[in-house]
């Protein structure tokens, strides 16, 4: 019988096997197998997929094509891949010919917005290894997106939050299709924001620092955070990567 050992799991996420396992076809399929997942994988019913490293304003970028679908009155349940964060979905849609667009952010503020989120502010053990190894996992995924650059569209952290009638339009034109553009406006952006919110609070147990959302709580922590990204020696080799995507 095989018990499940807490710490033992947090050491193998925290490994680089773990994260070339967690960009496998075979991790791909066990999701797929999963409820929570179902609809979010890419299926036959998907119609575009929106993937980027995590807190690289995916669930942003999910609403504005959700409202995208809901314009052209098509359901957005299962139409949409998104959330899984890894370069299997991203190469399983280029195979059935599904658009892609792909998220980028800093490695620095990405990496430190995700560590805040499994982390919290409280001190974190071993910090410099987490920050290696977020690092080796943002370079493996966008290392094979720049080998398949010419195949999808790629935008910017700051464009998907601001400009995301520009991204639509790119998404458009590079795939020859219809989605329908929703013009950036203050309140379109608020109600996302505050959609984020009400959904993933009660998951965070309503600490808003967790959330996938702008926040000043969380702007000092981020902070130290980021300092210590970039004297990582792998920061040299993501911000290359970064430059060169951007």
């Amino acid at each position: 019988m095989i018990l499940y050992n807490k710490d033992l799991m947090n050491i193998f996420r925290n490994s680089k096997l773990y994260i070339i396992f967690h960009n496998s076809y075979l991790n791909l399929l066990v999701l797929r197998l999963r409820n929570r997942y179902r609809d979010i994988v890419v299926s036959k019913k998907t119609i575009i997929v929106v993937e980027g490293f995590p807190r690289s304003a995916n669930t942003f970028a999910f609403h504005i094509f959700r409202k995208s679908l809901l314009k052209m009155n098509i359901d957005s349940l299962g139409k949409i891949g998104h959330h899984i964060h890894t370069t299997a979905q991203i190469k399983t849609a280029l195979k059935k010919k599904i658009p892609i667009l792909v998220i980028i952010r800093s490695p620095e503020e990405a990496i430190a917005s995700y560590i805040l989120k499994r982390y919290g502010t409280n001190s974190v053990k071993n910090i410099e290894k987490i920050i290696d190894i977020d690092l080796y996992y943002w370079i493996y995924f966008y290392s094979m997106i720049y080998k398949l650059r010419k195949h999808l569209v790629i935008s910017d952290f700051g464009e998907v939050i601001s400009k995301y009638d520009k991204t639509i339009e790119k998404i458009n034109e590079r795939f020859d299709k219809k989605f329908a553009v929703i013009k950036p406006t203050e309140k379109i952006s608020n109600e996302i924001l505050d959609n984020i919110k009400k959904l993933n609070l009660p998951k965070v147990n309503f600490n808003e620092k967790l959330l996938a959302v702008p926040s000043d709580k969380k702007h000092y922590e981020a902070e130290i955070l980021m300092e210590l990204i970039v004297n990582s020696n792998l920061y040299y080799k993501a911000k290359n990567i970064f430059d060169s995507l951007s």
